[in-house]
């Protein structure tokens, strides 16, 4: 088996999650070199990884000043950034696995795709979705057949609470010009979903509603303080408090994603009291949508309705499939599959395999799979595109209220 030799541009969270495989799977993946210019973090990440002082770098432009070192290109950089570094790794031939989303416009994402193919590199959206156990499961029921012709889909992202107030409000996605529409960051790989599922069918027209209502200065309690930390009143009544969150002995999840190398306590408050992380959830600068449904029509004349909704008290992906023969429904979090078949109302109950990892195994399964196809010289997907595109067309809507021609709208970026 050919080991796959890889660099990290952005050694965040999703770039420690993407080349821990490496760690596990050492004969298959190979970290040989990172940029970062946090110093705390890019040490850390080369002390995880063995990587050679030569090979650790601030900027990442200066991998690109170096003779070409490795296969692959893993690019987790924060949303905005994406691009430049994208269009060195194709300039220097780099095979390239991107994290969503590509870009933060739609003529950024047409350019990426077109100078990939320009390139002749394989080219890659870390869609991490169509890689866990059960959405692979619920794609090959649907070829089977067992469930007829595809009439509708409907399909609903409960985003937790807490993980809306650390990630939407007080972190790098609540503003949309410092990252990129709440839609298109948080549930592009959503809208891939559908096409994946529906093989890559196109949309026909596009619809979207939805808005900020919550999560504002108007609807913080009457004499709370900016930030949680300055003894606000409201704080033990308050499920979004950064105490309750950040200092929670039960869940760390939260402290582990703060900003930050070494997450001691002094640390954690430090920051807390000096960034946006500390403040009330209700006096950020945050302005992307707490909720958003999407629908759209295939051009088979399929529906899909999607919904995100950041008031969940579980995170989760539910997914129901009507066909002509029967239903599938399945739950991410509890990987359970059901099929419903219309003929004798019977019920078929499937528990898909599992793998390690976020997103139901879908980390995991990736990186297995992107390393499989490069050993395998086969091509790269052509599809994320779309479901790029459509994310901007369905901000088109819900912003102008109209339902957008989606073949019209892609003309204008990519012909």
């Amino acid at each position: 088996m050919k080991k796959i030799k890889a660099v990290i541009i952005g050694a965040g969270d999703r770039g420690f999650t993407y080349a821990d495989y490496a760690l596990k799977y050492p004969l298959e993946l190979e970290i040989v070199g990172v940029a970062e210019p946090k110093k705390d973090q890019r040490e850390k990440f080369s002390k995880a990884h063995k990587i050679p002082k030569k090979n650790q770098f601030k900027d990442y432009k200066e991998i690109f000043k170096k003779k070409r070192f490795a296969d692959l290109a893993i690019i987790t950089t924060v949303d905005q950034m994406h691009v430049e570094p994208t269009l060195l790794a194709f300039k220097n031939k780099y095979n390239v696995l991107l994290e969503k989303p590509m870009a933060s416009t739609p003529k950024e994402c047409a350019l990426l795709h077109k100078e990939a193919k320009k390139a002749r590199v394989f080219f890659e959206i870390c869609y991490v979705l169509r890689y866990s156990p059960l959405f692979k499961t619920i794609k090959e029921i649907i070829k089977s057949g067992k469930i007829g012709e595809i009439q509708s889909i409907h399909h609903i992202e409960n985003v937790h609470v807490r993980h809306y107030a650390h990630s939407y409000v007080r972190g790098n996605w609540g503003n949309e010009k410092e990252s990129a529409p709440m839609l298109l960051a948080k549930s592009c790989h959503d809208i891939d979903l559908f096409l994946w599922l529906l093989d890559d069918t196109k949309a026909q027209y596009v619809s979207s509603f939805g808005s900020l209502s919550y999560y504002k200065r108007k609807n913080a309690p009457k004499d709370s303080t900016e930030r949680c930390l300055d003894g606000c009143p409201k704080e033990q009544d308050c499920p979004f408090s950064t105490k309750k969150i950040y200092f929670n002995e039960d869940d760390k999840e939260f402290t582990n994603y703060l900003p930050i190398a070494k997450k001691n306590e002094e640390n954690v408050i430090k920051l807390l009291e000096n960034s946006q992380y500390g403040k009330c959830v209700f006096k950020c600068d945050n302005d992307v949508v707490d909720h958003q449904v999407v629908n759209l029509e295939m051009t088979n004349g399929a529906t899909v309705s999607f919904s995100m909704c950041g008031f969940a008290s579980q995170r989760t992906r539910i997914m129901r499939i009507a066909g002509t023969k029967g239903e599938i429904v399945g739950d991410l979090r509890k990987n359970r599959i059901k099929i419903l078949y219309h003929l004798d109302n019977t019920c078929e109950k499937i528990i898909p395999g599992v793998l390690p990892g976020e997103h139901g195994g879908g980390d995991t399964g990736l990186i297995r799979d992107i390393l499989f196809k490069l050993r395998d010289n086969q091509k790269s997907s052509d599809s994320f595109l779309n479901s790029h595109l459509i994310c901007f067309a369905a901000e088109e809507s819900r912003k102008n209220k109209k339902v957008i021609d989606y073949k019209e709208y892609r003309k204008r970026y990519y012909r």
